[in-house]
């Protein structure tokens, strides 16, 4: 239940954490297959920057397993942190839906409609990939991924994930 809450955590995180260089639309997907604890996930990000700065970030991620517990568990995991998210910062609209074997969530973060002062308050790690303005920065969001894409990596690859 840990790793559940993990991954949400981290999923929040980059949602929060993506943007891109001038203005244009990016897209990404990342998929990863849990083999310990019986599940899949698969997450596409769709993100719209103009000039080095983060608008807007469409997510969606779905869960795959035949245990209907690890569903449930994503389920109320999606909704309490996106509905907490919300409430603190505002910006965060979102829809999760389950069926037999997945649970599917969509979300999108409008970064002109979120309180990005508040949340650098609130989280100071922010503040290392934010400008003066607290606007979420292509370059140093690019140090923070490359960092972060190695610690998943040999996390991935000691667990045999990989």
């Amino acid at each position: 239940m840990n790793k559940i809450l993990m991954i949400i955590v981290l999923g929040s995180l980059v949602l929060l954490t993506s943007g891109c260089d001038e203005s244009k639309d990016v897209s990404c997907t990342l998929e990863r297959n849990d083999k310990i604890n019986n599940y899949s996930l698969k997450a596409t990000y769709n993100i719209k920057a103009t000039n080095n700065v983060v608008d807007s970030v469409q997510t969606t991620e779905e869960v795959k397993s035949n245990d209907k517990s690890i569903l449930q568990t994503f389920e109320k995991q999606y909704n309490s942190t996106y509905e907490a998210m919300n409430k603190a910062y505002g910006g965060y609209k979102y829809e999760i839906k389950k069926s037999d074997n997945k649970v599917i969530s969509n979300v999108k973060i409008n970064y002109n409609k979120l309180d990005l002062d508040t949340l650098a308050k609130d989280e100071p790690t922010m503040k290392n990939i934010m400008n003066d303005k607290n606007e979420i920065t292509l370059t140093k969001l690019q140090k923070q991924y490359e960092s972060m894409g190695q610690l998943v990596k040999q996390l991935l690859t000691k667990l045999k994930l990989v």
